[in-house]
């Protein structure tokens, strides 16, 4: 439906501007210059400004309307003439339309500031005339010539009805006694603006829904008819763009109206239709196909210029997945609510994966009000399986006035005084809060006040007895710094500590004080914050948080906390409450790994390395994306690989195994059959060494063990490397639950077999609850360690193979072997090598002609002299 928008504009006498000031006949919201025209009384005071007075601005400053110096700038301008204290002049209240954006600017001269600072400020007030939001420029101070100060574009709030623009003056430490500040051409205009909506608050959808992108312009004049909309991933990547025409819905009309008159303090005069410039509003729609991710949209007016025209939003698709029993990843939220209200914010913790919250919990004892919304937050939490910790680091003004503490305040100042002062305005929120929240943690993140405290475990155990009173089970915790030994109390009144650092730790270093000796019975409490945006691409942030929390969880700690979810550079949620890009890296860990317990890994056939978590009857995988690459392996019906933006496929149920798409990105596969890791980590070789002793039987020993809930039957064939073989064939497999045995069997090794661990596969087919087909990869060592032959081959600078041979001897008697290299289409070479007890020997050969080489496969045979051993090592040449 057609409608109108209609905003009152001043239009400022065209008069000539000062020097460097710039003309603009572009219609604007309002506009001064301090001339004449607007001193129609002449009290040198502009008419409909208003200026504030008090204490804290005090009346005798000068503040009034000068002449311009030179003469080639007639008109005049404010000025503030400083002797201590602030300024703080704003104009009449502008009538506004929020449906349209802003953009403030204005020109700025200091002389002699030394300890004051200036700056321009526009503040928003709703119909009651209480301020909804404001902006400011950069401060000024010093002595500068005239420059003009801008203050970005602004987006007024829905409930924004007028504005107000003002000139302030901030004194320092202590206020200047000398000095100017001058102020002049204000303008407030209409910019072109772009919202871009979904139609959910958080932008937060599930995989089958239908999302829109309705994209809602207004402030456009004639000839932006378009809108383009690009689509891109997490990582920046376009995946599509479109130009879609702007549906018209009427005019959004400026009306330039006359100057106020003396005394007047508001815009809303009648324009005559000469003086009515019209502007645009419209719309746009767009359905993209999205699969589960990450995604940035960004909208911008074909044929407008400016970053006003430019608008991005971002859009989180998920799976819907089951509520976690437990987790131990969790935020933190110091200041409260933020960008979400209470009753928003167990929705979206629920959907993060998120198990522990900290959440400040420290009111004026008659806040009843606020208890009990905190009351139903912490049900709310409850019902979603997310347990509360409450935060003492706040306390009420009344208790802050009797706390002896010079600069911030901590936990050890509030702490250490009297409970008559602490405990009182505690008590009410307690007694309330105590039936879901038995953690309570004294200090915000990062408050390390405690380190180095004197009489640490008195005063604590005295503040655990006193809180106990009002929640008997009291669990209290305390900030803590890595650089800093844990304290070692045995049995103490704290049950954690929250350990941060500044700068963060990395992930190897999380591993190395994770490693560490800790306290018994103390809970290790994790914070980490995520690389800053900006400083880092979006890869290296999303890989970084990733191997962080995995570094937590393997290594023993309790709960695992991003310290400012909402912070606009290192949290994972914008401060529009749109999702940040790390907020699915986050999700997708926490889900995965929330519960589980590290395992180990598993033998792949590529050497893939993993990391195996358990969680009742499902495996968890985390490949590391360290070997980009393709691994086969089985692991059960209903596995699935996911990436860390939550995208997730099948892998598909084959006898001959499941393909593993490995990037240079952490990739999780979650739904692995648990019995099935349990079956492959227990298959092993009772002698995983075989002597340098061929065409001999070797007995050994295929250890396995049922970890199904029922008895199984079926077999187990050894694929050996070339030349081997085995007795028996085929092994025959019947095992009880929890049952384990050791299968004898005797391996004879050819003439030629290789020295070194040579790769071994056992392949089973068995029935459980199911039929099962699958292989483990396991390795044989032939020799028993004592001799170790080493290869390197390359081309030298005349095109020759140079092949150089070292043998290790690690026994105590000095050893001879007669060594042969053989290569294709060329006479073998010999050489005799001689090496003492725990010594080493190395021999050389060379080839002419070597390219002719590269890339075949050589061998070396070593024969032992007066002894039985004989080594083999192939190899391809290489450059």
């Amino acid at each position: 439906m057609s409608h109108l928008i209609h905003v009152s504009l001043i239009v400022a006498a065209a008069a000539t501007a000062p020097s460097g000031h710039r003309a603009d006949t572009v219609a604007h919201v309002f506009r001064c210059g301090f001339d004449a025209d607007w001193d129609k009384n002449y009290d040198n005071w502009p008419d409909g400004w208003t200026r504030q007075t008090g204490p804290r601005y005090p009346h005798y400053l000068t503040v009034q309307l000068q002449n311009h110096a030179s003469e080639d700038a007639p008109n005049r301008h404010l000025q503030a003439d400083l002797n201590g204290g602030a300024v703080l002049v704003e104009s009449p209240a502008l009538r506004i339309d929020p449906r349209l954006a802003f953009a403030f600017s204005g020109l700025l001269k200091t002389t002699g500031l030394k300890h004051d600072r200036a700056f321009l400020l526009v503040t928003f007030f709703d119909a009651d005339g209480a301020a909804v939001a404001s902006s400011r420029s950069a401060a000024v101070t010093g002595t500068t010539a005239w420059q003009t100060l801008r203050v970005g574009t602004l987006w007024p709030p829905s409930s924004a009805r007028h504005a107000k623009l003002a000139l302030y003056v901030e004194p320092g430490e202590q206020g200047d006694l000398n000095g100017s500040v001058m102020v002049d051409d204000l303008e407030l205009k209409p910019v072109v603006r772009i919202d871009l909506k979904t139609g959910r608050r958080l932008n937060i959808f599930h995989a089958a829904d239908d999302v829109e992108i309705e994209c809602q312009v207004s402030g456009i004049s004639g000839g932006e008819t378009r809108v383009a909309v690009q689509l891109e991933n997490a990582v920046g990547d376009r995946l599509a763009q479109v130009e879609l025409p702007i549906v018209d819905e009427g005019e959004s009309v400026l009306d330039a109206g006359r100057r106020p008159s003396a005394g007047e303090t508001d815009n809303d005069q009648q324009a005559t239709a000469e003086d009515r410039q019209p502007l645009s509003t419209g719309h746009v729609t767009w359905k993209p196909a999205l699969e589960t991710g990450f995604y940035r949209v960004r909208a911008r007016i074909v044929g407008a210029s400016g970053s006003e025209s430019d608008r991005d939003t971002t859009i989180a698709v998920i799976d819907r997945e089951k509520q976690l029993a437990r987790s131990e990843f969790g935020w933190s939220l110091p200041d409260g609510e933020a960008v979400l209200t209470l009753e928003e914010l167990p929705d979206l913790l629920s959907l993060a994966g998120v198990g522990w919250i900290k959440y400040p919990l420290w009111f004026d004892a008659d806040a009843t009000a606020e208890d009990e919304k905190l009351s139903q937050f912490a049900d709310n939490l409850q019902a979603r399986r997310i347990q509360l910790i409450g935060l003492l680091s706040n306390p009420p003004e009344a208790v802050r006035q009797q706390v002896p503490a010079t600069g911030q305040l901590t936990a050890a100042h509030v702490f250490s005084t009297d409970a008559s002062i602490w405990y009182p305005s505690l008590e009410t929120t307690m007694t309330r809060m105590g039936m879901n929240t038995r953690w309570w943690q004294l200090g915000r993140d990062g408050d390390t006040s405690f380190v180095e405290y004197p009489q640490l475990p008195e005063r604590l155990d005295a503040v655990r007895t006193q809180l106990a009173n009002a929640v008997p089970d009291v669990q209290i915790g305390i900030g803590w710094s890595w650089l800093d030994p844990a304290p070692a109390e045995v049995l103490p009144a704290w049950r954690f500590l929250s350990m941060s650092s500044d700068p963060p730790l990395s992930a190897q270093e999380l591993i190395a004080y994770l490693d560490g000796e800790a306290a018994r019975g103390v809970q290790r409490w994790v914070e980490l914050t995520p690389l800053p945006e900006g400083h880092y691409d979006e890869k290296t942030r999303a890989v970084d948080l990733v191997q962080r929390m995995m570094a937590a969880k393997m290594h023993g700690a309790q709960a695992i906390f991003i310290p400012a979810p909402f912070d606009a550079k290192r949290g994972l949620i914008r401060d529009d409450a749109t999702p940040g890009s790390l907020l699915l890296p986050w999700r997708t860990t926490a889900r995965a790994l929330a519960g589980a317990t590290h395992a180990g890994s598993i033998q792949l056939p590529e050497d893939g390395e993993n990391d195996v978590f358990l969680r009742e009857d499902e495996a968890i995988f985390v490949f590391r994306g360290d070997r980009p690459g393709r691994q086969q392996v089985y692991l059960g019906p209903g596995a699935r690989q996911v990436d860390i933006w939550g995208h997730s496929r099948p892998l598909d149920d084959a006898s001959d195994g499941q393909f593993i798409e490995i990037g240079d990105l952490p990739t999780f596969v979650i739904g692995a059959s648990a019995a099935l890791v349990r079956w492959r980590q227990a298959v092993e070789f009772q002698q995983p060494r075989l002597p340098h002793e061929f065409r001999v039987p070797h007995s050994n020993a295929l250890t396995l063990a049922n970890p199904f809930d029922e008895g199984i039957l079926g077999s187990a064939r050894l694929v050996l490397p070339e030349g081997w073989t085995s007795s028996p064939g085929q092994i025959d497999i019947q095992l009880g639950p929890g049952e384990r045995v050791s299968e004898p069997l005797e391996i004879v090794l050819p003439l030629n077999a290789d020295s070194g661990k040579q790769p071994v596969r056992i392949d089973f087919d068995i029935q459980a609850d199911r039929q099962y087909r699958f292989s483990v990869h396991r390795q044989l060592e032939v020799g028993l360690g004592e001799i170790e032959l080493e290869v390197v081959s390359r081309l030298n600078a005349a095109g020759e193979l140079e092949v150089q041979q070292r043998l290790v001897n690690k026994t105590a008697q000095p050893i001879a072997f007669r060594c042969h290299l053989f290569a294709p289409r060329r006479l073998r070479q010999s050489k005799l090598v001689e090496c003492r007890a725990r010594g080493e020997a190395t021999a050389d050969y060379v080839f002419p002609n070597g390219d002719e080489l590269v890339g075949q496969s050589l061998w070396i045979r070593a024969e032992e002299i007066s002894g039985s051993r004989v080594l083999n090592r192939r190899f391809n040449a290489g450059r």
